[in-house]
């Protein structure tokens, strides 16, 4: 299932993604590592539709259960430069840098496609 999902992500149609994470989601039979690559998936998702803050608040609970998780401080820091929270962004720039320096060594813009 990931793997559709992340190819239907990388077609540029994160809405007709949204479903099937939602579906997968709510199976019974995921494990706990699933569950959270498809929380991941379904943040990643959010942003493409432009929902920005139902990104950031998945990505805060993912976060806060696997804090060294780098990925995760990378898209909320350009999520939350789109959402002009330079605090923010700032800090989830200096933890990632903790965690993956040459990753967040570079600059990019929130706008680069990197979702």
């Amino acid at each position: 299932m990931d793997l559709e999902i992340c190819s239907i992500l990388h077609r540029g149609r994160a809405e007709d993604a949204l479903p099937i994470i939602e579906e997968t989601l709510g199976a019974a039979d995921i494990n706990a590592d699933q569950r959270q690559r498809l929380l991941f998936l379904k943040a990643i998702a959010l942003a493409e539709t432009h929902e920005t803050k139902g990104a950031i608040q998945i990505l805060d609970q993912l976060i806060a259960s696997t804090p060294d998780q780098w990925e995760f401080y990378f898209h909320r820091w350009q999520l939350r430069l789109m959402a002009l929270d330079k605090q923010g962004a700032k800090e989830d720039r200096e933890t990632g840098m903790k965690l993956n320096p040459k990753q967040f060594s570079q600059d990019f813009s929130p706008t680069s496609g990197v979702f």
